[in-house]
């Protein structure tokens, strides 16, 4: 049903698949368009911006079932959107059995009676998100056994990161592990390209939504630290709390020296 400016509403039903960890989801969009066609652009659209600009979207694959078009008189009474059976991405459509007058459910394959919820259809994918997220960069946090040297990484995927973190502290293959912690804003991406895989600045950090912590280690070798220039971050993000390695306390804890009163 249009509205007073000659627009329909429109809930576009979606199923996603992660490519990097087979996790399935589903959500909708609820757009205004003239037309499916206009529905359908516009979604892609807004993924495109989200995919560019947050890191809401990940590697994700994304299947587009139907475009449901839904008069305001049965948004009163509310109305089942969701056409996906996930897994085999499969779908039904389950309107007529509600009783609704004026709600119909545009199916984008075109394939069966869309009143007979029996039937089923598989649809092809409707976006991609994968290239745009793994060309972005992203901050991990490196960690390793000894915890001499932990510290984070921007890198486009976790290999890279424990890549740079062996090569630059000199550890072997397979001692480190990387663990994401956000993707970097979109006024992060692109300003540094050329200097690849690195230590994160503080202005990055501070850009993803550190908070730098006040952290004065108790053991009397704060100077020697401080010449080293490690040992004594301390950052919170995201709600977690990352310590930087601390060679200097692991060393004089490794001989049994007691912190100072």
């Amino acid at each position: 049903m249009a509205n007073e400016n000659g627009a329909l509403l429109f809930t576009g039903c979606f199923a996603f698949i992660d490519d990097e960890t087979n996790e399935e989801g589903a959500f909708q969009i609820v757009v205004e368009a003239r037309d499916v066609a206009e529905a359908n652009a516009r979604c892609r659209a807004r993924l495109d911006e989200l995919a560019r600009s947050t890191d809401i979207l990940g590697p994700v694959t994304v299947y587009a079932d139907a475009f449901v078009e839904v008069s305001p008189s049965n948004l009163v009474r509310g109305v089942l959107l969701n056409h996906q059976s996930r897994g085999d991405v499969t779908a039904h459509d389950h309107l007529p059995a509600q009783g609704l007058v004026g709600v119909e459910a545009h199916f984008l394959d075109g394939v069966g009676d869309e009143t007979n919820e029996e039937e089923s259809r598989t649809v092809p994918p409707f976006w991609s998100g994968v290239d745009a997220y793994w060309s972005k960069w992203k901050l991990y946090w490196c960690e390793t056994d000894d915890h001499d040297e932990d510290w984070f990484v921007v890198a486009r995927n976790a290999d890279d990161a424990r890549s740079f973190h062996e090569n630059m502290e000199g550890y072997d293959e397979d001692e480190v592990w990387a663990e994401l912690v956000c993707v970097l804003p979109a006024a992060e991406q692109g300003a540094d390209d050329e200097a690849g895989d690195r230590w994160p600045s503080d202005e990055t950090l501070l850009a993803c939504g550190a908070e730098f912590l006040l952290n004065v280690p108790q053991d009397g070798a704060n100077e020697l630290r401080a010449e080293m220039g490690s040992g004594s971050r301390v950052v919170r993000i995201r709600g977690r709390v990352y310590g930087e390695g601390d060679l200097v306390g692991n060393a004089l804890r490794s001989v049994g020296r007691p912190p100072d009163a």
